[in-house]
């Protein structure tokens, strides 16, 4: 019985020291592409602590609130997410400039996404030439 709480708690330490590993990778991307300050306060101080401190992860909302940031920022280092960023203003200028020279349906540009990442692949040259 003791042996086997022994080898629980090695496993668990194991994993442990895994998603700390993962978690760091995961700060370093961030920090690098400049997501990291986009991020809340609250996020990013539960990811620095969760690498710093000695601590176990048993808390289910832990686990589940360190996956969503994680998710976040696997969201925002997509191209996708990025072309989007860059087209967005550039959009809204051709949008209003359409519209204001008599084309009314120009208006509805703006909502459509695509049209958005569209515009962001087109100003930036490193997506498309992959």
């Amino acid at each position: 019985m003791q042996n086997s709480l022994i080898e629980d708690n090695v496993v668990l330490e194991s994993s442990s020291e895994k998603l700390k590993n993962v978690l760091k990778k995961v700060m370093v991307k961030a920090k690098r592409s400049g997501i990291w300050w986009k991020l809340d306060t609250i996020e990013r101080g539960i990811l620095s602590l969760s690498t710093k401190l000695d601590i176990r992860f048993t808390s289910m909302k832990l686990l589940r609130s360190i996956v969503h940031i994680v998710k976040e920022i696997g969201k925002m280092l997509s191209l996708t997410y990025q072309n989007y960023l860059r087209g967005l203003k550039t959009a809204y200028n051709v949008a209003k400039f359409a519209s204001e020279n008599g084309y009314r349906e120009a208006k509805d540009w703006v909502k459509d996404k695509n049209f958005i990442v569209w515009w962001g692949i087109f100003l930036n040259p490193k997506t498309y030439t992959k």
